[in-house]
């Protein structure tokens, strides 16, 4: 698989994540009650269902989307290492030792490497 298509797939499927777990950390929330406090010490509000599930099963699928968004963002942090250990560049005057000749580095965010101390960079002294 390449590296584009799996950077979309792991993407997509981390923004899924997200929607979902919003969805459910919601509905707990502001649709099925906490169940305290009732005449029957809230017996009644720990049985309602959204959608047929309770308010215990709603918040299992927060904790499960939760931790498949967590687990999707380490890897699309490691897709994305060899640009990310180049970003002290971005700060700096020049990058750092390991991504002068990385292509992962090569953007136009990432500063050249001065050459030289005379104010020239290394585009410019190709010519």
């Amino acid at each position: 698989m390449k590296r584009a298509r799996l950077n979309v797939i792991v993407d997509a499927t981390a923004f899924v994540m997200l929607l979902l777990s919003i969805f459910t950390s919601i509905i707990p929330w502001l649709v099925l009650p906490s169940g305290g406090g009732g005449p029957r010490g809230g017996q009644e509000a720990a049985h309602t269902l959204f959608l047929g599930l309770d308010r215990g099963v709603w918040r299992d699928w927060h904790v499960y989307t939760s931790f498949a968004l967590v687990g999707l963002v380490v890897v699309h942090l490691l897709l994305h290492w060899r640009w990310i250990r180049c970003i002290p560049g971005l700060f700096t005057r020049s990058r750092p030792e390991l991504c002068k000749s990385d292509p992962a580095c090569e953007s136009g965010d990432l500063p050249k490497q001065e050459a030289g101390g005379n104010g020239h960079t290394d585009v410019e002294n190709e010519e």
